[in-house]
């Protein structure tokens, strides 16, 4: 029982690594967590307050802001302007949720479009989202919000509008690639 056992070094040297790591990972894994959640709150918190920028980027009829007419904290009211949310691909309508429950309480009326890329080609979704924001714009003014490749689509739409067709008052661009890769 008191004899000395014969490990093979490579072995050896992988429990001492294992019994490193867990060492190492129960002093720092707390505090990296504490860390990281710190750095990803800042980072949500960054987003809303750029929603509530954008939400009051879109406020008056001539879309000018002055310095004042807003108060910290508050929603601000804003004119009679709808915002058509364009998702990305992979996604539904509903992953703007969060942006567009932001832009209802400021007064706007928001609307999305839905598209498959697994169905339909790009050419065929682009000739549907004519049609979509032709419909919208006869209506009033309105406002593009396109995530990654929503934002790639309502580009080649608004490019695609015929000259009678209203142009959009604004297109935000969330995340969408602004030129080709370079492969």
């Amino acid at each position: 029982m008191l004899e000395p056992v014969a490990v093979p070094f490579w072995l050896l040297t992988l429990l001492i690594a294992l019994a490193a790591w867990s060492i190492l990972v129960l002093l720092l894994a707390p505090g990296m967590r504490w860390y990281l959640r710190r750095r990803l709150n800042r980072v949500i918190a960054r987003v809303n307050s750029t929603l509530a920028i954008l939400a009051v980027l879109v406020v008056r009829d001539d879309y000018s802001m002055d310095a004042g007419s807003v108060a910290f904290g508050s929603t601000p009211r804003v004119a009679s302007v709808q915002v058509l949310f364009v998702h990305g691909m992979g996604r539904s309508p509903m992953s703007g949720w969060p942006l567009l429950w932001h832009l209802k309480r400021a007064g706007m009326t928001t609307r999305t479009f839905g598209y498959a890329v697994s169905v339909e080609d790009f050419a065929a979704i682009r000739r549907r989202l004519v049609v979509r924001i032709i419909a919208l714009a006869a209506r009033e003014d309105y406002c593009l919000v396109g995530h990654s490749l929503g934002g790639v689509l309502a580009r080649a739409a608004v490019n695609a509008l015929p000259a009678h067709a209203r142009k959009p008052c604004h297109v935000f661009l969330l995340g969408s690639p602004q030129q080709p890769a370079r492969l």
